[in-house]
């Protein structure tokens, strides 16, 4: 399982799980889940949700969920309609 760090904590991040939703974010137990039967598109969503989600909590900013659920759909569109953002944002020297 890969590992992914948010704000200096690491999550287990495991996508290959069937649940009966998208995917969650457990902060005691560090761990991003993704349900496996998701499309390229909505993983990429559900895991910009959980990240969002991430930095919500720790630190607390306190955004209703439907404010996390308006960025996710947001960022993931952007990614989508510029498929060299991911390029120019992250260049070979990361």
């Amino acid at each position: 399982m890969d590992k992914i760090r948010i704000l200096g904590t690491d999550y287990i991040y495991d996508d290959q799980v069937e649940m009966n939703n998208r995917g969650e974010i457990e902060f005691t137990g560090k761990k991003i889940r993704v349900n496996k039967i998701l499309s390229n598109d909505l993983k990429m969503q559900t895991v910009l949700h959980e990240l969002l989600e991430a930095i919500n909590t720790e630190l607390e900013l306190n955004f209703e969920h439907k404010v996390i659920s308006q960025l996710d759909c947001s960022l993931k569109a952007i990614f989508m309609d510029n498929p060299k953002l991911k390029d120019i944002m992250f260049p070979e020297v990361i």
